[in-house]
C-alpha cells in the first residue's frame, strides 16, 4: 500500500544525452501486467531522466494486456507508451486518474 514508484534512480543526479548509458526494456517479453491495490503509486520510475528523456526504449514491448486496479497514478507513466501490441486496457477503481492519455491510441 506505500509503494509510491516501482524504480528508483540509483544517484539521482542529472544527466544529459552524452551520460545516459542505453538500456534494454525492462521487460521484453512480458505479455501482461496487473497493478493491484496500489493506492500512492506515482509513477514508474522516480528519475531524474523523466524529465530530460529517457535512455530506456519501451518497456514493454510485447504487452497485450495491461490492468490497473485501485492505483494511485494521475496519469499513465511514460514508459506505457509505445503500446503498438496492447489488446485490452482494464482499468478500474483508479480514482486519481485525471485522463487517459492520447498516445494509448
Amino acid at each position: 500500500n506505500s509503494v509510491e514508484y516501482i524504480e528508483e534512480d540509483e544517484d539521482n543526479a542529472p544527466v544529459n544525452e552524452d551520460t545516459v548509458p542505453r538500456v534494454a526494456p525492462l521487460f521484453p517479453s512480458l505479455r501482461e501486467l496487473r497493478l493491484w491495490k496500489m493506492p500512492k503509486l506515482k509513477g514508474w520510475q522516480r528519475d531524474s531522466r523523466n524529465d530530460k528523456g529517457s535512455a530506456r526504449p519501451p518497456s514493454f514491448s510485447r504487452l497485450e494486456h495491461l490492468a490497473l486496479h485501485k492505483v494511485g497514478f494521475e496519469v499513465l507513466p511514460d514508459e506505457f507508451q509505445g503500446l503498438s501490441s496492447l489488446r485490452s486496457l482494464d482499468i478500474q477503481k483508479c480514482k486519481r486518474l485525471r485522463e487517459i492519455p492520447e498516445w494509448i491510441g
